[in-house]
């Protein structure tokens, strides 16, 4: 009996399925996507699951740095200003304490004041001397109104009593003397300009607080930012 051997098959064993592809493993590649789908975010691709999606975190802007010394020049300046104001505020009632002033003795006499042409003056009295027991007339001998002051004004324990305007360079002036109030003498002297005696105000009172306000709180704003805030140096190292 005659055995007819089987014939080895020619080819790797190995070499893959009938068809002649290519072996498995070998050269293979992954079907393709199709056009315009994209792969699902934060997995890998064929099904493989990949590491989870890290959020994006911005990085924290640097902190502003603390206001440099220059900035307290300011609050410095302004309170140099209220200084400034109140010195010339007390230059200014200085001047009007020191108007030059013409003495009157209190005799019942006529006595001669040199007087500016349409200038205001006051007339001064150390005691409560009614101004009414004054009488003013100019050059020619005609008489001027002597009026109440228009304001409250004292100096040095005087106070005005009576006002007058003058006509011409001189005023004769007499005033008497009254029974139950004695008064050696009365003075006479420009009135203080109100403009000078407003500014005198504002100067002393008004600008002083304006300027030292600001500066406070000027000062306090600058304070809580150099507290709360690095320094420079600090802020540009973070």
């Amino acid at each position: 009996m005659s055995h007819d051997p089987q014939q080895p098959q020619s080819g790797n064993p190995y070499s893959g399925p009938p068809g002649g592809g290519q072996p498995y493993g070998q050269g293979q590649q992954p079907p393709a996507q199709p056009y315009g789908q994209n792969q699902p975010y934060g997995q890998a691709p064929y099904g493989t699951s990949g590491y989870p999606a890290q959020s994006y975190q911005p990085p924290s802007a640097p902190k502003k740095p603390r206001p440099s010394a220059w900035w307290w020049l300011g609050p410095a300046l302004l309170l140099v200003g209220a200084l400034v104001s109140v010195i010339v505020a007390v230059s200014l009632i200085a001047d009007t304490v020191n108007l030059p002033r013409t003495e009157v003795p209190v005799d019942g006499s006529e006595y001669e004041v040199t007087t500016t042409d349409g200038v205001s003056y006051l007339v001064w009295s150390d005691a409560a001397v009614s101004f009414l027991q004054c009488t003013v007339t100019d050059a020619d001998g005609s008489a001027i109104t002597l009026r109440s002051p228009s304001g409250e004004f004292t100096v040095n324990e005087w106070d005005a009593v009576g006002q007058f305007t003058a006509r011409g360079e001189k005023a004769l002036v007499t005033c008497q003397d009254d029974a139950a109030v004695t008064a050696s003498a009365v003075r006479v002297s420009e009135s203080p300009e109100a403009s000078g005696v407003v500014a005198s105000v504002l100067l002393l009172i008004v600008v002083p607080l304006v300027l030292g306000g600001i500066a406070f709180v000027w000062g306090i704003v600058l304070l809580i930012l150099t507290v709360s805030r690095p320094s420079r140096r600090a802020s540009q190292q973070a």
